[in-house]
C-alpha cells in the first residue's frame, strides 16, 4: 500500500499535480488584477459623474486618488508647471482641468505631490433645485466667506460643500474633498475658505 502511494505522488509530480497548482496561483493572481482594475474603473467613473454634475453617487473624495486618475477622468490638464493659491489658508498647488456643459471654467485639482486634497469649481452651470434632488436638504448652512449674502450648504458625510447666492440661488463654488463629520468641517480651514491672499515669495 506504502508503495502503492509513493508510486501515485510520484507520478502525479512529474505528469499533473504541479501545473494544476501553477494555474490555480494564476487564477488568484488574476483575479486580484481583475478587482483592481474593477476598482480603478469605479474610482474613473465616480469622478466622470462628478464632472457631469452628478453627485447622486458621490460619497467623499477617495482616498489616495492619484493624478493619473484624474487625467483619465477629466482629461489631460493644461501645460506648464502646477499653479500655487491659498486653499484654506494654506498655499497650495493646484492644476486646472478642461471645462465641461457643467464646468464652464473647468475644474481646479488640489494637490501636494502626487496626493489629490480636493476639487473645485467656480461659477458651475447647475441649479440649485438639482442639487436638492440629488442630495436633498444640506446637513448645515454656515454664512460663506467668499462673497457677501451668499451661504455653505454643507454635505460634509459626502464630502461636498455649496457656496450659494441667498438672493439668486446661484451656485458660486463647489468644493469636493473626503468625507467627514460636519462638526468637523465646520472647524476646518476649508468652512473659512475667503477671498483673502497669502502673498508668495519668489525668491
Amino acid at each position: 500500500m506504502d508503495r502503492l502511494i509513493l508510486l501515485t505522488f510520484a507520478l502525479c509530480c512529474t505528469f499533473g499535480c504541479q501545473p494544476e497548482l501553477n494555474n490555480r496561483e494564476q487564477s488568484k493572481q488574476d483575479k486580484k488584477s481583475i478587482n483592481k482594475k474593477t476598482m480603478k474603473n469605479e474610482t474613473i467613473q465616480l469622478l466622470e459623474a462628478f464632472a457631469s454634475g452628478d453627485y447622486a453617487s458621490w460619497v467623499g473624495l477617495p482616498s489616495n486618488l492619484s493624478t493619473a486618475e484624474v487625467e483619465l477622468a477629466f482629461g489631460p490638464s493644461g501645460p506648464g508647471e502646477d499653479g500655487i493659491a491659498s486653499l484654506g489658508g494654506t498655499l497650495t498647488k493646484f492644476r486646472v482641468y478642461p471645462d465641461t456643459k457643467t464646468y464652464p471654467y473647468g475644474l481646479k485639482v488640489w494637490k501636494e505631490e502626487d496626493k489629490i486634497l480636493a476639487l473645485q469649481v467656480n461659477s458651475p452651470a447647475i441649479k440649485t433645485e438639482i442639487l436638492m434632488q440629488q442630495l436633498g436638504e444640506p446637513e448645515t448652512k454656515i454664512p460663506s466667506l467668499i462673497m457677501a449674502f451668499h451661504e455653505q450648504w454643507v454635505y460634509a458625510n459626502r464630502g461636498l460643500t455649496f457656496h450659494i447666492s441667498e438672493l439668486t440661488n446661484e451656485v458660486l463654488r463647489i468644493y469636493a474633498y473626503p468625507k467627514m463629520e460636519a462638526g468637523t468641517f465646520i472647524d476646518s480651514p476649508m468652512a473659512k475658505e475667503s477671498k483673502r491672499r497669502i502673498p508668495i515669495d519668489r525668491k
